[in-house]
């Protein structure tokens, strides 16, 4: 494509570049210059054409106004990490199961708690092309463990970037959308069941065992003292009444 006009080409007198977002930035900034989109899923490119081909160069992306860190975000994917994780584990787009990889689900916790959302207007990532610079905005990006979203951007685009960050997978950004904006705790509960439930939080929690027996010793220790069965506020359910 050049000036926006498909055409045949004769000559190797065009460019190549290996992803539709750069054709795209390079047919709507860069006039006069000839370039072919190739992408192929084994990663291999014809020998023919590989020397025209060009690697841009992606700085890291910035806001024009920055604004505040979105803790909401972050606060919602503790609260629906659990169910996520059921969800990637099961989905048909997903290669990782994180129930059965206790070294993916450790990369995952080590993500989720690094993790720093950015928000602002104008976000966008400088690239050059050789010696050609652009502006490229973008809806979201990310530096390390810092996600940056532009302010006000839809809930699916959260979605996509909550899907690459955490789990290098937009494939499951729908689905992710539904758990994490549209669905109540309440149903996912149901959804899933009593057991699941458990052998999530379980899976999640590292040291799920160890509070989980502190909190029956405190209980135990807060009402070893109490005389139940001659106090007339209370019912005790106990082996006589199982007969």
């Amino acid at each position: 494509m050049k000036d926006r006009q498909l055409s045949w080409a004769d000559r190797k007198d065009f460019f190549v570049v290996e992803s539709k977002s750069m054709f795209e930035l390079w047919t709507r900034n860069i006039p006069g210059k000839a370039v072919l989109c190739y992408t192929a899923a084994d990663g291999t490119m014809p020998q023919a054409i590989r020397p025209r081909l060009i690697k841009p160069t992606v700085s890291d992306c910035s806001f024009k106004v920055e604004g505040p860190d979105n803790e909401d975000l972050k606060k919602r994917l503790y609260q629906k990490i659990i169910y996520l994780i059921y969800l990637v584990s099961n989905h048909a787009q997903s290669e990782v199961n994180y129930l059965d990889d206790n070294c993916k689900l450790k990369e995952l916790r080590d993500k989720l708690h690094s993790l720093c959302i950015k928000t602002g207007s104008g976000l966008s990532r400088k690239v050059t092309f050789d010696e050609t610079e652009l502006n490229n905005p973008v809806e979201y990006a990310i530096n390390d463990s810092c996600l940056y979203l532009e302010a006000g951007c839809d809930k699916d685009v959260q979605a996509r970037a909550v899907s690459r960050y955490l789990f290098n997978n937009t494939s499951v950004a729908d689905s992710l959308e539904l758990v994490l904006f549209h669905k109540t705790e309440e149903e996912l509960r149901r959804s899933i069941g009593g057991q699941n439930l458990k052998m999530l939080h379980k899976l999640w929690q590292e040291d799920y065992e160890t509070k989980w027996r502190a909190f029956e010793n405190e209980l135990e220790r807060r009402f070893s003292c109490l005389n139940l069965k001659n106090d007339s506020k209370w019912f005790c359910f106990d082996a006589q009444h199982a007969k």
